[in-house]
């Protein structure tokens, strides 16, 4: 699975878990909610990358932390388009939803498992997509499950 180099490790290591953790004081996260959204195995590997992180120190994270960081970036920046004003991506991102079975968006991105990270993603990278006022009104977007995928 370790497709980055460790030189690319490094460079974006310290920037991109910096940024996620602004981002997570940002959606009033609690530091086991933060430990959480970056991977960290526990709490004190979560404060060793947090302190090398601001401290402008060498980091170089696994492959599978600089996953989950560029998934949060990526459903930050498309949250920041959808909603207009910061608290209502706030009330969507806490807020239970029937697309995610009545889960919070934030639940899944707190999940171990990437896949739950990436079905936020994939959601709102839809809907900041559809949104767009560059949208052709004739494209047509097919949306498939798992379950469509494998009823064959």
């Amino acid at each position: 699975m370790d497709d980055i180099d460790i030189d690319t490790k490094r460079r974006l290591s310290g920037p991109g878990l910096r940024t996620v953790l602004n981002i997570a004081r940002e959606w009033r996260l609690t530091t086991d909610e933060m430990r959480r959204l970056v991977g960290a195995p526990d709490y004190e590997t979560y404060q060793e990358w947090r302190s090398a992180a601001l401290g402008g120190k060498e980091l170089v994270l696994r492959e599978a932390v600089l996953w989950r960081l560029s998934c949060v970036l990526a459903v930050y920046r498309h949250i920041r388009e959808t909603f207009s004003v910061g608290e209502q991506g706030q009330q969507w991102l806490h807020g239970e939803h029937k697309v995610f079975k009545g889960r919070r968006p934030i639940d899944l991105l707190l999940d171990e498992d990437i896949e739950q990270m990436r079905r936020v993603h994939k959601y709102v990278e839809l809907v900041a997509w559809a949104q767009s006022p560059d949208l052709e009104p004739d494209v047509e977007v097919e949306l498939v499950t798992a379950r469509d995928r494998y009823s064959h």
